[in-house]
């Protein structure tokens, strides 16, 4: 079971807004171009074109809120190329049933993320939610927007504490301010959770682009954060169609920036890891090839 490819970090958009309402956070769809609003059999003709074998999808709540059914109903139809991610609001009390819910209907994950792109971070303390995704067996990906990374950043260590048993997922390396200067690059408060070993980092699309903006070469970054964490611990994410771009494309960046990485650490990047965090993508790999 080798040269597999999976996409930690797909969003999918239904095209069907009748079946599946939209119901964006921000209370507007994105301004976009018809083309980046991708649906799942859209996205399955570019993984397929791309040669990624499996994705992770990823509740879009900047299209469908913390309306989860598209996502879930997707892995339900295609259970050899998807896992669905949910997105929950934790400070409703009935959160924690909601996961279960979720989980029933087939979620492998949960997802954590602020309502809006500014204010307080109640929505990561949730302490009910955490504690039923640690009943539940699910991992968790948590994602900080970038005015609120530091602050997130420093907080994330207690619920590490309290939580060892849940596997953590960083989404986009927590949006750390990339910014040119050896050996950290603006990494450290990252590279500091390494000690946290439930912890794993998801490297997007989106942290080639800043990583560009920032004139540091994306190899550079990569291997300051395999020689922290381990390559076990970084996994890969397309983050398509938030972040725009061809789909291919974004995957042969980043093969380009693991290129000087062993042959088998960047295997791990690309599937290994994400075969770890979510063994059910190892299964429908067994029972497919």
């Amino acid at each position: 079971m080798t040269d597999h490819v999976v996409d930690t970090h797909a969003h999918i958009i239904s095209s069907d807004p009748r079946r599946f309402p939209y119901s964006p956070l921000s209370g507007s769809l994105p301004d976009w171009p018809a083309e980046r609003f991708v649906d799942a059999d859209t996205l399955l003709r570019r993984m397929d074109v791309a040669g990624v074998d499996r994705a992770v999808l990823v509740q879009y709540s900047s299209a469908h809120g913390y309306d989860n059914r598209y996502v879930l109903e997707t892995a339900k139809q295609y259970p050899d190329r998807f896992l669905a991610v949910c997105t929950l609001d934790g400070l409703q009390p009935d959160a924690p049933d909601k996961l279960t819910a979720c989980a029933r209907e087939g979620a492998a994950g949960l997802r954590l993320r602020a309502p809006t792109r500014v204010g307080p971070l109640d929505w990561l303390m949730c302490e009910p939610l955490w504690q039923r995704a640690a009943e539940l067996h699910l991992p968790v990906c948590v994602h900080f927007m970038e005015s609120v990374q530091a602050e997130g950043v420093t907080l994330l260590p207690s619920l590490l504490r309290q939580f060892p048993a849940v596997p953590v997922v960083l989404d986009h390396v927590g949006n750390p301010p990339w910014r040119d200067g050896s050996p950290d690059y603006g990494l450290k408060p990252i590279l500091n959770l390494a000690q946290y070993t439930q912890l794993t980092l998801k490297f997007a699309t989106i942290n080639l682009e800043r990583l560009h903006a920032a004139s540091v070469e994306p190899h550079v970054a990569l291997q300051r954060l395999v020689a922290r964490f381990g390559a076990d611990r970084i996994m890969w994410g397309s983050d398509a169609p938030n972040t725009p771009g061809d789909y291919a494309e974004m995957l042969a960046w980043m093969r380009s920036a693991i290129s000087q990485l062993s042959d088998s650490d960047q295997q791990t990047i690309l599937s290994g890891t994400a075969l770890r965090v979510y063994p059910r993508l190892a299964h429908s790999l067994t029972t497919t090839v």
